[in-house]
């Protein structure tokens, strides 16, 4: 548990350090998380009124737009290795504050994007992890080796969850508001495609799971690690067929009465 104050004197490659997992079943472990650097922030990204677009129809538009602002963050500093986790209409990173005012810069480039080219609204706010380790809303994060060269970062700690209330709510303490014509708009988004491809499925069935534990339940963390390789197993006859997704607002022995969201796809 990190001591609120105390700072590494280096944090910039915190992510890039880290020893990537070897499977997504480890991540669900507490052991192999770390905390998120008092000096780095939460970013949250997303389409105002989603919910609307995709009931119109424009759930196309809602993709691209939140893939379009991870490209816009990410290509900030391509020297400096940045976790996100795609939300489908938007996405939730972690930044360095040496790269604070370049992120907002690039947030607000592609908030002009998702008004000029979709006509659709992106929210985007930064939540100071240092604020969030003061009200005791943990920040932890590990990363998990899918091939040689894809990494996934896994999220713990309710900090995350609380981080996107924050942004949600103006005026909240530790939060800064991203808006297009409050400063220079200016992204790159170099590398960004999106083809519409379908996903290919193996075994005739494409299946999304997602293991919750409810706040009231205190269970023990290897639970949702158990439920993982059990769908795993029913549905491939193997530990080590699926895909993970997303792994977010994990419960771990540090914030018992949290819940462990994951997802997987079996092949």
């Amino acid at each position: 548990m990190p001591v609120p104050g105390t700072l590494p004197r280096d944090t910039l490659h915190f992510y890039r350090d880290l020893t990537p997992l070897s499977s997504f079943a480890e991540a669900t472990e507490a052991r192999t998380h770390k905390d998120v650097p008092e000096d780095w922030w939460i970013v949250i990204a997303d389409v105002a009124g989603s919910t609307q677009a995709i009931e119109a129809g424009a759930y196309k538009k809602v993709n691209t737009v939140g893939v379009a602002c991870i490209a816009a963050v990410a290509n900030v500093d391509r020297s400096v290795d940045l976790p996100f986790i795609f939300g489908g209409d938007g996405a939730t990173f972690a930044v360095p504050e040496a790269l604070r005012e370049r992120v907002e810069c690039a947030l607000r480039g592609a908030q002009h994007l998702a008004r000029q080219s979709f006509g659709l609204t992106l929210r985007a706010g930064l939540v100071s992890v240092s604020e969030l380790t003061l009200q005791s809303h943990w920040v932890r994060l590990a990363k998990v080796r899918l091939s040689p060269h894809v990494m996934q970062p896994a999220l713990s700690g309710r900090g995350w969850d609380e981080a996107e209330r924050w942004v949600k709510v103006p005026g909240a303490p530790g939060m800064r508001q991203v808006e297009e014509g409050n400063g220079p708009a200016e992204a790159s988004f170099e590398g960004f495609e999106c083809r519409w491809q379908g996903v290919p499925s193996f075994k005739d069935h494409k299946l999304s799971c997602w293991s919750q534990r409810p706040r009231t339940m205190r269970t023990k963390t290897s639970q949702p690690t158990s439920a993982c390789w059990t769908v795993s197993r029913i549905f491939t006859g193997k530990s080590h067929s699926t895909i993970p997704c997303a792994l977010a607002t994990c419960g771990l022995p540090r914030v018992p009465n949290r819940c462990l969201t994951s997802g997987a796809c079996a092949r």
